[in-house]
């Protein structure tokens, strides 16, 4: 039997190199009776298991934390339940790691008393209260009477367009590429979309006001921007912000990636930008992304003061019950916020910028080593693949074992596109092979493009 001292002292002469934090995580990880000693039986079973790898990322990411059997049963939303066993479905963006202890104990205690009567319209106040603390942390002040639960992110954008957009033909100007929730929600609301142009990841901001119009009623933002993983600075911020104000409209920011940003890289809310600012905008969060809670449909819609958040209830009927997140999903959302350290569900590593890190398949397939661009400085780590996010593709990839970027014997091919709505032309030909994409997101078969840095279809290229 082996201690800490001599557990760490082994590792690093094979060569693994970690903090004491990380390294006494990877030693309860090992001990499994958790006596503070490691048996030789209980090493034999971690190596066989390859639970002792370099510790560059926290064990609840580990590989023996996914449990596949499980969510090909309940991932639906085109992932795992909803594909055959040889798909690797790398298409939303939803977490294959359980939901935290801290999250699932809170959730428990509630439910433990047996009793889910209703709870207020404006949300729990609890919720309110962490949503508020949290995100005041990061630069956003906020009040928890701004703050209205939703049912979901989505549930968000569309009730915050659905008041901004007032009258059919108001439009909405919107970054393209970015989610298609941002189009849909004008559309829903019959607005008229203004596609923004985002080439080669610079938001020019001389565009989006060449495409104000006198019926212009909404500047959306997306950041951290999602497909192309940019957090954008302060600078490009204060001039949306100025665009916006100089003709007094209103900004809408989606901020669901905000938790997974790497250094040197910070993400900045632009309502934290100044008051006359934060007067004119509306901010979504959510939990699905850092949390992995996107069963439980819960969102944060942020409201520039409390009447505008009182006006939006009235607009959904929360006040008849017709809308609201459950009370034991503003729970779990409150647990997540107040543990938001071990509680968070993005991968704890930090990558430099420069970095070269493997990507593996989430049925432990080799698939390729991409290097992380300078720019974007968040990706998913989804399905159990790095997925570098640098890409013109609305898309993500289903990947079928066999094909060339997922070896495996007895496969050949990659599956056809699934769908496709409101995509963009497709990118031009080019002489390298097809890869397919699909999702709720738009979707397409793309090929490579020369200027996509080693990026097909929305995955990286192999090397």
């Amino acid at each position: 039997m082996i201690g800490f001292d001599e557990f760490a002292m082994g590792l690093a002469l094979l060569g693994v190199l970690a903090g004491e934090a990380q390294l006494r995580r990877l030693f309860r990880l090992v001990d499994s009776n958790h006596d503070g000693r490691i048996t030789e039986q209980e090493l034999v079973k971690a190596v066989r298991q390859n639970r002792l790898h370099p510790v560059d990322e926290d064990p609840l990411f580990a590989d023996a934390a996914v449990d596949l059997p499980t969510l090909r049963q309940r991932a639906y939303n085109h992932r795992w339940a909803v594909h055959p066993p040889d798909v690797i479905p790398l298409t939303a963006a939803d977490s294959d790691f359980p939901v935290s202890e801290e999250i699932m104990s809170a959730v428990h205690r509630y439910l433990e008393a047996g009793y889910l009567p209703y709870g207020p319209p404006e949300g729990l106040p609890e919720l309110r209260r962490a949503a508020a603390a949290r995100h005041a942390r990061n630069g956003l002040r906020c009040d928890p009477d701004t703050i209205l639960p939703t049912d979901g992110a989505a549930s968000a954008l569309f009730l915050a367009v659905r008041m901004l957009i007032t009258a059919p033909g108001d439009e909405a100007i919107i970054p393209d590429p970015v989610d298609f929730l941002l189009s849909r929600s004008v559309g829903a609301a019959g607005g008229v979309v203004r596609r923004w142009p985002i080439r080669n990841g610079i938001f020019d901001v001389t565009e989006l006001e060449a495409l104000i119009t006198p019926r212009t009623r909404l500047i959306s933002v997306c950041n951290p921007h999602n497909p192309l993983g940019r957090v954008l600075r302060r600078d490009e911020l204060e001039a949306i912000a100025n665009a916006a104000l100089s003709h007094r409209l209103r900004i809408l920011s989606d901020e669901v990636w905000s938790d997974i940003v790497y250094p040197p890289h910070k993400h900045i809310s632009i309502a934290s930008l100044d008051s006359e600012v934060a007067a004119r905008t509306f901010t979504v969060f959510g939990f699905s992304k850092s949390y992995a809670l996107a069963g439980l449909r819960l969102g944060l819609l942020v409201a520039p003061d409390a009447a505008q958040r009182r006006y939006l209830m009235q607009l959904a009927q929360a006040g008849e019950t017709a809308f609201g997140a459950s009370t034991d999903s503003q729970i779990a959302g409150a647990a997540a916020y107040e543990h938001g350290g071990p509680g968070l569900r993005v991968s704890s590593p930090i990558y430099d910028a420069s970095a070269t890190m493997p990507l593996i398949g989430s049925m432990r397939y080799p698939m390729y080593v991409a290097k992380l661009p300078k720019e974007p400085s968040w990706c998913f780590q989804m399905s159990r693949a790095w997925v570098s996010t640098r890409t013109r593709s609305l898309g993500p990839c289903l990947i079928r074992t066999g094909s060339p970027w997922c070896p495996a014997p007895g496969r050949s091919s990659v599956p056809e596109p699934l769908a496709t709505s409101d995509s963009p032309s497709p990118l031009p030909a080019a002489s390298s092979p097809k890869v397919s994409t699909g999702s709720n997101r738009a979707s397409r078969s793309t090929t490579r493009r020369p200027d996509a840095g080693g990026v097909v279809g929305g995955v990286p290229a192999a090397y």
